[in-house]
């Protein structure tokens, strides 16, 4: 499937490491066009807008990086089919690149483990960037994907959640962790859905009412 935007993980990590931004408060001015989601129309850092899943943001930053340095870091990182074709700004949105959840949870992993081949210190910026607020008692990191279908290509409606849960307190690396990757298919299956899915199931097995 698309990674949707659970490719704002790599895309902040390659935009880190290439010093195009420099860090959570890198601001990125809004170009004035009106988009159908509110918090889309107005300026945005590099926290608010993984926080709030901005497009035009990571748009932005992929132009920058450029084509040559993408591939190369997709290539280096294994990421899923390193599928550029359908254009620097558009690739990852239901469109050329495709990954799987086994891939994802190998980012994912090791983005918690500091072993991607980026300086630790923008790893650790990551991983706090992901943090989101929830009812779980731990501290949850995650990213949500949503990408309408593509019926010349039989692809469906399909969302995202991905991340990982630091249990036993509110520490981000603490001694207990899952790891999860959900995608759901189907009409108007975003990421939203796959996070409540998520969330459910998290909640059951930390409470041992889930196997």
């Amino acid at each position: 499937l698309s990674p949707c935007s659970t490719f704002k993980i790599p895309n902040t990590l390659i935009g880190l490491q290439t010093a195009v931004i420099t860090g959570p408060d890198d601001l990125k001015k809004w170009d004035g066009t009106e988009r159908s989601r509110k918090e889309a129309n107005r300026d945005h850092t590099l926290q608010s807008a993984i926080s709030e899943s901005i497009p035009w943001y990571f748009q932005a930053l992929a132009r920058d990086v450029g084509e040559e340095r993408m591939a190369k870091w997709l290539q280096r990182l294994d990421y899923g089919n390193q599928d550029i074709s359908a254009g620097i700004d558009l690739f990852w949105l239901g469109s050329s690149l495709k990954i799987d959840a086994h891939q994802q949870l190998k980012l994912i992993r090791d983005l918690w483990h500091s072993a991607l081949p980026f300086d630790p210190d923008y790893q650790q910026q990551v991983r706090d960037m992901l943090v989101q607020d929830s009812d779980l008692e731990g501290t949850l990191h995650g990213k949500t994907g949503s990408c309408p279908g593509a019926k010349n290509q039989l692809q469906p409606d399909h969302g995202w959640f991905i991340g990982w849960v630091d249990w036993n307190g509110t520490s981000t690396r603490a001694e207990s962790t899952t790891f999860f990757v959900i995608n759901i298919t189907g009409d108007q299956a975003w990421g939203w859905e796959a996070k409540k899915i998520a969330l459910e199931i998290l909640q059951d097995l930390h409470t041992g009412e889930g196997s």
